[in-house]
């Protein structure tokens, strides 16, 4: 069995766009600060270019600032709601006691909808699956 690492522990997506970490008390998943930072800028650029105060841009303003939250928050599941992990067929899976109403396994990424949990390396996902399922025996 895999000793537990310091906490938190995070692995990376092969992209670099977002991360999955393990904390004491839960899992999440969020974008990276790289990432964050792109579509902050782009988010910004959009902004500046709806100032003005119709209808149409006051709406695009208010669909920019919900993006804008979105993709600054995270996605988070305590640890106590997750029963088991596991690395299979290149992907990460949790299965829960009672599913979240956002769980991991509905994240996709990219323009070919790829599966958020498959897009890490297999030993990343692997040594991520260990340190959950150690911290599940806590």
């Amino acid at each position: 069995m895999n000793m537990p690492t310091q906490l938190p522990f995070t692995i990376h997506s092969q992209d670099g766009n977002f991360t999955l970490t393990l904390t004491e008390s839960a899992v999440f998943m969020q974008l990276s600060e790289e990432a964050l930072a792109e579509a902050q800028g782009e988010i910004k650029k959009e902004m500046q270019e709806y100032e003005g105060d119709g209808t149409i841009n006051r709406f695009v303003r208010f669909v920019l600032n919900a993006t804008h939250k979105i993709v600054s928050g995270r996605i988070e599941c305590p640890l106590d709601q997750i029963k088991s992990v596991e690395y299979h067929n290149n992907a990460i899976i949790f299965t829960y006691h009672k599913k979240p109403r956002i769980s991991f396994d509905m994240i996709s990424i990219g323009s070919q909808n790829t599966k958020a949990l498959a897009s890490f390396t297999a030993s990343d996902a692997e040594e991520f699956v260990a340190q959950v399922q150690v911290a599940l025996k806590r």
